[in-house]
């Protein structure tokens, strides 16, 4: 499968990668995402704020991905650092072979086959590929009570700017943090 590229000429260009199985074995990249702030549903009568114990203005873990300077979106997304992981990661092949299915969108692949995400110590297709391959086997995974196995049909590895403390109606910025994220695809 060949890879699909944008051009990487807009001001903010993070890579992205969905890898899929297959016998070819194309340049991997990295998805890069901003933070997104969450504000109260306009159609809710209270503040979301309430139901969130995430705002308490308590630190975060750091992060294992490189920490671009300034601590800006912009120096996030065109940051060396982080491109260069893509470049330097190999496609997974064994047991099961891994094609870049997509790259340079600004975003990861959610929809309802979506496995949802991980943090990784490292930015490391051959774990994903690890933890895709192992998803729906020996009857371990979420969906065991199911009567059919679930399979991981791919994944997404990527890195992602996160507030570096719980956001709240105290504290509405902070400095960031790079998390490496892998997630799996169910069903495409």
């Amino acid at each position: 499968m060949a890879a699909a590229t944008l051009p990487s000429t807009t001001p903010f260009s993070p890579l992205t990668a969905t890898i899929l199985p297959s016998i070819s074995t194309p340049t991997p990249t990295i998805t890069a995402t901003t933070i997104t702030t969450t504000t109260p549903h306009p159609r809710l009568p209270t503040d979301l704020y309430q139901y969130n114990s995430q705002g308490d203005c308590a630190p975060q873990p750091a992060g294992y991905g490189p920490h671009p300077t300034p601590d800006t979106p912009g120096a996030f997304y065109d940051s060396p650092a982080i491109h260069s992981f893509a470049f330097q990661a190999p496609i997974p092949k064994f047991p099961t072979a891994y094609a870049l299915a997509f790259s340079l969108a600004e975003a990861s692949y959610s929809d309802r086959g979506y496995l949802g995400h991980y943090e990784l110590e490292a930015y490391s297709p051959d774990v994903c590929a690890a933890h895709c391959n192992a998803y729906g086997s020996e009857r371990t995974s979420p969906d065991a009570s199911l009567d059919h196995e679930q399979e991981c049909k791919g994944f997404n590895i990527y890195f992602e700017r996160s507030p570096s403390i719980h956001l709240g109606p105290e504290c509405t910025t902070a400095g960031s943090r790079t998390l490496i994220k892998w997630s799996g695809i169910l069903m495409l």
